[in-house]
């Protein structure tokens, strides 16, 4: 088995060393470096092949750009970003240099291992309150924020596919025929990912769906929401 090689990015001490600590622990991985500012992070991308970048960008020594540099001269790395609860404007920062995950400092141990796993291996991971704090001025009748557990949201391979579509503009009875299932199978769909983005109205599908840039130029269809 080919293990994932790994580089936690933080100027925090106490941050760093737990992170660290925690990739040590699991066999899948191989902790390549811990890095305490980005003179050290470039150094070492430089010199290792490193298939995952765990990074508290708002720490002494690091900054949004360090992600950036990170995905332009190696875009096959994937990026974790774990920080103190940020403004969304950094939140939305982060993705823009590149990062796919984000979590908090105050997740518990399963939800980043969970965020390792899956962004390792592509896939956007989002702590809870993350997404809330994304959410924040977009939809209506969003959940407060202290009934948001850090419980990591990751939507399946056909539930992207079917949140594109609905951010499309595609009605139920349109995407089932698309993905050749039952309008029924659509809307049960549609109700878990509400559930687990914690949305109650198609707007809250649509801003993920852009967040995740899962649409081209001028695709989505704002008259469709409901």
């Amino acid at each position: 088995m080919n293990l994932i090689n790994v580089i936690v990015a933080n100027g925090n001490y106490l941050a760093g060393a737990a992170l660290t600590n925690l990739v040590e622990q699991l066999p899948e991985f191989n902790l390549v470096a811990w890095v305490e500012n980005q003179e050290l992070l470039f150094d070492k991308l430089k010199l290792n092949q490193v298939d995952l970048l765990v990074i508290d960008f708002t720490s002494e020594g690091f900054e949004c750009s360090s992600i950036q540099w990170a995905k332009r001269n190696f875009q096959k790395i994937e990026v974790l970003a774990i920080t103190a609860m940020p403004q969304k404007e950094v939140i939305l920062s982060s993705f823009k240099a590149g990062a796919h995950s984000y979590i908090l400092n105050d997740c518990g141990k399963d939800e980043i291992i969970e965020a390792l796993i899956k962004t390792a291996a592509g896939k956007d991971f989002l702590c809870g309150k993350v997404m809330h704090q994304l959410q924040i001025g977009e939809c209506s009748n969003i959940t407060p924020a202290n009934e948001i557990g850090c419980e990591g949201i990751s939507l399946t391979e056909r539930e992207l596919d079917i949140v594109k579509l609905i951010a499309e503009g595609n009605s139920n009875k349109q995407i089932a025929d698309i993905l050749c299932l039952s309008t029924h199978t659509i809307n049960t769909h549609r109700k878990n990912m509400m559930s687990k983005l914690g949305v109650n109205n198609t707007a809250g599908l649509v801003m993920y769906a852009v967040k995740e840039n899962l649409l081209g130029p001028n695709k989505f269809l704002f008259s469709s929401l409901n």
